[in-house]
């Protein structure tokens, strides 16, 4: 696609998408439904507790980039994070959960366990990948890692499949499935990735981010995930958004009482901006301002509606470097 195309395209998305967003948006914020827990594949149980969801963000505005001043780790590598954009004219332009252009996130990988989509997840080296605990827990057997990935509904010259032995799976020694408090996981790759174009890792959130909370910094989020409240499929192209903004615990807590702790942070839906099933376990992501992302959660929990009202729920990378650091060696 030439960059005339990418731009007509971004454009085209925007006109077309506010418009039935805001359509969408109004419908969906009146329903008054109760959290669900989606690990079931289609959500069927009304009396489930738990308030789960997983997904692709839906916006409906433009948003600038918002600078943060912290370089990257120097553990990892000096090309962390740098997208695969043409243009600083098409940022911005998320809207209605945009595909991306094909490897725009080279940190993007897709886990499999035999033909099953079960999650995203994010490169942070050639040996590791990060996910969400809940993702894979109760395995039976080994599961594959994709790479170099952008329409997993088809093959790829760019994309490459792994093997990931079951004992290679660490979680969180005190992950709580109950409440997804320490709602993250370590996948230790057998052989070492090579990196280029297609296969590159995201920065981690350092140190120097657990002195701010973030709150306030918009943010964005890539994955597989479904593109509508009412769509049941999803392991397609890759799709991306941004616009959600960081909100304090404190004001996350009031939504999910039982599951915010030190270990989570929250983006708010003030913008349209939801998440679905299928994106669980992929990068919440900020923009530095040297021009690399840096992680700063793991996709967790969310209300049933892509377009909630409702905040949506990450695991907090800064609160668990220290484990990453022991556990990697990075």
């Amino acid at each position: 696609m030439s960059f005339s195309e990418a731009m007509a395209k971004g454009l085209l998305y925007f006109l077309l998408c506010f418009g039935c967003a805001q359509a969408v948006i109004k419908e969906c914020w009146t329903l008054k439904s109760k959290p669900k827990d989606i690990r079931s594949p289609l959500c069927k149980n009304p009396s489930s507790k738990s308030a789960i969801l997983f997904g692709n963000y839906l916006n409906k505005s433009t948003w600038p980039i918002t600078p943060i001043g912290a370089s990257p780790n120097p553990d990892q590598d000096a090309h962390c994070g740098i997208e695969n954009a043409p243009s600083e004219e098409i940022r911005g332009r998320i809207v209605c959960g945009q595909e991306a252009l094909p490897h725009r996130f080279p940190w993007m990988a897709a886990i499999y366990q035999d033909d099953t989509f079960l999650c995203g997840s994010s490169i942070i080296s050639k040996d590791w990948i990060l996910t969400a605990a809940h993702c894979v827990e109760d395995l039976q057997h080994e599961i594959h890692l994709r790479v170099g990935a952008h329409d997993l509904s088809k093959p790829e010259k760019t994309a490459l499949t792994v093997a990931i032995k079951k004992e290679n799976v660490i979680s969180h020694p005190e992950y709580n499935n109950k409440n997804l408090n320490n709602d993250i996981a370590l996948l230790e790759l057998l052989n070492p990735l090579v990196f280029n174009e297609t296969v590159r890792a995201v920065c981690l959130a350092d140190a120097r981010n657990r002195e701010r909370d973030l709150v306030g910094y918009k943010t964005t989020v890539t994955g597989w995930g479904k593109t509508k409240s009412d769509d049941q499929s999803h392991g397609g192209v890759l799709n991306y958004a941004m616009g959600g903004k960081v909100i304090s615990n404190d004001q996350c807590q009031r939504h999910y009482p039982e599951y915010i702790y030190p270990g989570s942070i929250c983006t708010d839906m003030s913008d349209g901006v939801g998440i679905c099933k299928g994106d669980r376990g992929g990068p919440l992501m900020i923009p530095t301002n040297s021009g690399q992302y840096k992680q700063i959660g793991v996709v967790s929990f969310g209300k049933p509606s892509c377009l909630s009202p409702e905040p949506q729920g990450f695991t907090r990378i800064t609160h668990f470097l220290e484990w990453i650091r022991n556990t990697t060696s990075l």
